[in-house]
């Protein structure tokens, strides 16, 4: 959350685990994240991480300002300097989904002009 202050618009990519098959590419808003697993303070989902963000005066884009590309991970608990074959396999579209995003990003503003 941190590196979207002052910030008018962000894409976030990140490993997502929801029972889909690895690889798969995920596209959701903040809203669109699961709910915390706990009760503990430090496992809060993005939504409610940007609104306490907010709370505290930070500059954050509107939630309908960023975007969420996921890719699916088998395991999201441990850490390796490499990508699993699924994942790397899914990174090209990945970047496919947050080209997307610019150019339309690109469009709406040449629109409004």
């Amino acid at each position: 959350m941190e590196r979207m202050i002052g910030f008018e618009r962000a894409i976030v990519v990140d490993a997502i685990q929801t029972g889909a098959p690895p690889g798969t590419i995920h596209l959701l808003s903040p809203e669109g994240i699961a709910t915390q697993r706990s009760a503990s303070a430090h496992d809060v989902n993005l939504s409610t991480a940007l609104e306490f963000g907010r709370r505290a005066g930070a500059r954050l884009p509107e939630n309908n300002r960023i975007q969420l590309v996921g890719i699916e991970a088998e395991d999201t608990l441990t850490f390796g300097e490499r990508c699993t074959p699924a994942v790397q396999a899914a990174i090209p579209l990945a970047v496919a989904a947050v080209l997307k995003a610019l150019a339309a990003e690109r469009a709406a503003r040449s629109v409004g002009r």
